[in-house]
């Protein structure tokens, strides 16, 4: 929690519509994060209650104009020096995660994705969970944008690969996706990229 109260403080100001922070208080073995409220549901609620298609397809134009301003942002200079690649940090997290959680990734996987890894893509600021449940909206549009522990100086392959993953009643077919890509406005990920970071170094964390 204190990496996310450190991020959210970092980029305040930036128009990206993050909660406002207040304080960052530890407690024994509690955290506690004050923000400022957000009035809002989580996109997965907003499209889990089957609305109008011509509401659906605004709050998914929304979400990909969201991510594409995201991606823009200039990203911090604490983040742009660090000593390893954003892939590499990823990587070395995962080991350490196999070795002492109970994941979903396992030393296969694990082996597979330090020998295949992606083409190298520029880096930029990214979310690092962005997903339809740390994205709210209200009125269709989004209005805020939380979790923001993993947020760094990297893939933004890994923002759009969490964002398009199929849920209920959300981007269970190419007609969403494609709504999605639009607003975005960058290309899309190939099936081999896709599978990469949802299907793999996600199930690690």
């Amino acid at each position: 929690m204190s990496d996310e109260y450190a991020a959210m403080q970092l980029l305040q100001g930036t128009g990206i519509p993050i909660p406002k922070t207040h304080s960052f208080y530890i407690e024994n073995q509690s955290r506690w994060l004050l923000m400022d409220y957000v009035d809002g549901i989580s996109l997965r609620q907003f499209l889990a209650s089957h609305p109008a298609k011509e509401d659906k397809e605004k709050a998914i134009t929304s979400f990909g104009l969201s991510l594409r301003k995201l991606h823009e942002c200039a990203c911090p200079m604490e983040w742009q020096h660090a000593e390893s690649t954003w892939l590499d940090a990823m990587l070395s997290k995962a080991e350490y995660n196999l070795a002492h959680y109970s994941i979903d990734g396992n030393e296969h996987l694990l082996t597979h994705l330090k020998k295949n890894r992606p083409s190298t893509v520029q880096p930029t600021l990214i979310h690092g969970d962005f997903t339809i449940d740390n994205v709210l909206v209200c009125d269709r549009e989004v209005v805020g944008i939380i979790d923001w522990a993993g947020a760094a100086h990297g893939d933004p392959r890994y923002d759009v690969a969490l964002a398009i993953r199929p849920k209920t009643n959300a981007f269970e077919d190419e007609r969403d996706k494609d709504i999605f890509y639009d607003a975005y406005g960058k290309r899309r990920l190939t099936e081999e990229e896709y599978r990469y970071f949802e299907d793999g170094i996600y199930n690690f964390f």
